[in-house]
């Protein structure tokens, strides 16, 4: 049961691994009712395809990602933060992720030359992930499709975040809880407590936020996971070389 606890915990931040926090752009609370963007049941591919065409139209973009994981009765709680950023031309990417222990970055060139760096304290390690790291493209692509089929979603309408028009999409109750994937495929409706997801979609295909909050039970042990995806500074992306390269393609394990 332990292992089960632990795998979903796992699954909670599969999102954010890799990924950074931040407040991201602020909805004004007030859904109004419009027409969908897309009818549901949302297909995943459809929303998936039309993100990343979006995102191709404009060049670039920031992943903001944070997620936190609680253990009832055990006083634990494990936070992670991240960003990648991601450029939609030369598919380069970088990616830094901030958890208790250490901080880890990434960046992949477009032509899959990839390198890593761990920093822990005064202690900094390199690796060299060339070939293994994916590009910009995959990022944006695997962050939304992985997303989309986890929940049953249903159009609540339109918001205003920072004077731009979203779709809103929402799921709510163990019901909505899709156990049949892969990510959920331990659970089943008695174990989920309480669940919501909220998926938020421009005019133009982007999705702007991706995120859920879930609480499960196994033999009176709960768990909680909390985690949000924002794409942020669409076209207003740089993505540079880290000062670390050189030092990295100097000193690297396989």
């Amino acid at each position: 049961m332990r292992r089960k606890l632990a795998a979903l915990l796992v699954v909670g931040l599969v999102a954010v691994a890799g990924c950074a926090g931040g407040s991201g752009p602020a909805a004004d609370g007030n859904t109004t009712t419009g027409d969908p963007i897309y009818e549901t049941s949302l297909d995943a591919d459809t929303v998936t395809e039309a993100h990343i065409d979006a995102l191709g139209d404009a060049g670039s973009y920031t992943i903001e990602s944070e997620g936190t994981q609680t253990m009832a009765g055990q006083n634990q709680t494990v936070e992670t933060s991240g960003e990648i950023n991601g450029d939609m031309a030369s598919d380069a990417v970088f990616s830094r992720t901030e958890g208790v222990q250490q901080t880890v970055e990434l960046y992949a060139a477009g032509d899959g030359t990839a390198f890593r760096t761990f920093i822990a304290g005064d202690r900094t390690r390199y690796q060299n992930v060339s070939g293994q790291a994916g590009n910009a493209t995959q990022y944006a692509r695997t962050t939304v499709q992985s997303f989309v089929g986890l929940f049953d979603f249903s159009y609540e309408g339109t918001e205003d975040v920072d004077g731009e028009t979203v779709h809103v999409y929402g799921a709510e109750g163990g019901a909505a809880v899709n156990t049949s994937s892969r990510a959920f495929g331990q659970l089943n409706e008695s174990n989920i407590d309480a669940a919501t997801a909220t998926l938020r979609v421009r005019d133009d295909g982007v999705v702007t936020t991706a995120g859920y909050n879930l609480t499960v039970s196994f033999q009176g042990q709960t768990q909680s996971v909390n985690t949000t995806q924002r794409f942020t500074a669409i076209g207003d992306t740089d993505v540079a070389e880290p000062d670390w390269l050189s030092d990295a393609q100097s000193n690297t394990s396989a």
